[in-house]
């Protein structure tokens, strides 16, 4: 076994500039079961590498940077740049500097998972990734799916981390923290948290059950 003799290992293409690429990538890591057998193994001493980061390049949008950056935390892989430190931009240093999300990251839990998957529209296409912390906590990261078209309204449920280990009833309470704007969102019970998000992009959150 891989684990056995390697501390990270990538298993797919290599990444280019493009969203085609990074979305291809982000597809094949695209597991829903922690019992799958790459899932299974990451953890402290193996890591499943995804390929670089292509943040602060040219061929993303802001939209799709902020995804990359959000799962690539879900995903526990090494987050290695790929970009002009002296020509990155404001927008795209942001995302690279976030210590909310490194520390997502560099949290010693293993890799996350996609909870859900729904299709609307043509254009609309939605997701859910969740991941268990150490500290008792959940990452999860909620993805507009689609690459054209308006906002896309999308749902998050609690009972979707039972997949991640999460023992929570329906109606249970928790809390949000936006790991992209650094603040707190609320409370809320069991399915009553939606948000929408634009093409191509995502929203990072910290779930605490109460």
């Amino acid at each position: 076994m891989l684990s056995e003799i390697c501390h990270t290992w990538r298993n797919f293409d290599d990444v280019s500039d493009s969203w085609a690429s990074v979305s291809s990538i982000i597809d094949f890591w695209k597991r829903n079961s922690t019992d799958d057998n790459f899932v299974a193994v990451s953890g402290p001493g193996s890591w499943n590498d995804a390929d670089m980061l292509m943040v602060g390049n040219n061929g993303l949008s802001h939209g799709e940077e902020r995804t990359q950056f959000a799962l690539y935390a879900i995903f526990a892989t090494p987050l290695f740049l790929s970009t002009d430190l002296l020509k990155v931009s404001d927008e795209s240093k942001a995302i690279l500097q976030n210590t909310e999300i490194i520390a997502v990251n560099q949290d010693a839990s293993g890799q996350g998972i996609m909870l859900s998957e729904g299709k609307g529209e043509w254009w609309e296409s939605s997701r859910v990734w969740g991941r268990a912390l150490s500290n008792g906590k959940y990452a999860i990261v909620i993805q507009n799916d689609g690459n054209m078209g308006p906002y896309v309204k999308i749902n998050f449920d609690i009972t979707m981390l039972r997949a991640v280990g999460a023992d929570v009833l329906e109606n249970d309470k928790f809390s949000l923290r936006c790991l992209f704007g650094h603040k707190e969102v609320g409370e809320f019970s069991g399915s009553e948290f939606s948000l929408d998000v634009e093409s191509s992009s995502s929203e990072m959150f910290i779930v605490t059950l109460l």
